[in-house]
């Protein structure tokens, strides 16, 4: 394959930008989980692969054929990841491609034409750009670096990634179990999805610190008024506490 000229890659380019000027075309490209970045649909049934090394690339396939490539490639069963979207008793849940830390996630519904899969391992940061009415997601690697906008709804983004770290965290604690009755203790203790674990320890703290002040509101109202507050005015009351800053 030879070098693209999108090797020089800017620190910030869209997808749209991305998918311009001159990309080599191949018929058939290995994906692993370990070799690529992100992919997107292209044009009728070719898909765009923006690489780990700053590489583009067009495969001569439709999307729904390069992703049925890489679960066959990648050994990445329904059995390793349609049973634990079940546990998370959601119906029909947007489902990412999830081996342990290994997370190939869409960035929003996967019947629309503008749908990512993007790798969450190698993506350090994310945020909502309300500038660029997308996502920002900023990927590392030991050979490249760069910042991608994608088109989608932050909420919906945010949901479906949650879920897939989910999962991951599930996968990891059954081989730490595994390794732990192989007698393999010291090799367990790195075995977490730590943005699993650091979503759910910030979402306990938060649920205590509202507990903590529905606990002195009350108080006070009981105090005030004879009688404990309705849970209809607790809850705006908390909602108006905790309310984000809006300039």
């Amino acid at each position: 394959m030879t070098d693209s000229p999108f090797y020089e890659t800017p620190t910030f380019a869209t997808i749209e930008q991305l998918k311009t000027g001159r990309i080599e075309q191949v018929d058939h490209y290995q994906l692993t989980w370990n070799n690529f970045l992100l992919l997107t649909k292209y044009q009728e049934y070719k898909t765009f692969i923006l690489l780990n090394n700053g590489y583009r690339l067009v495969i001569n396939r439709s999307i729904k054929q390069v992703l049925r490539d890489f679960s066959h490639t990648n050994h990445c069963y329904a059995r390793c990841n349609i049973p634990y979207y079940e546990m998370l008793g959601e119906r029909n849940p947007i489902k990412s491609y999830v081996a342990g830390r290994n997370r190939l996630v869409p960035s929003m519904g996967t019947n629309n034409a503008e749908v990512v899969y993007y790798m969450a391992k190698p993506m350090k940061m994310h945020y909502y750009s309300e500038l660029q009415q997308g996502m920002m997601l900023m990927f590392e690697t030991s050979k490249f670096a760069i910042n991608v906008m994608l088109p989608a709804y932050a909420n919906k983004f945010q949901k479906i990634l949650a879920q897939a770290d989910e999962i991951s965290h599930m996968h990891l604690l059954e081989l730490r179990e595994k390794l732990l009755r192989y007698g393999m203790e010291e090799e367990c203790n790195c075995l977490v999805n730590e943005y699993f674990l650091h979503s759910e320890l910030t979402k306990k703290a938060y649920e205590i610190k509202r507990h903590v002040y529905s606990y002195v509101l009350n108080n006070l109202y009981e105090s005030l008024y004879g009688e404990r507050m309705g849970d209809q005015e607790m809850r705006r009351l908390l909602d108006i506490l905790f309310d984000t800053w809006k300039r």
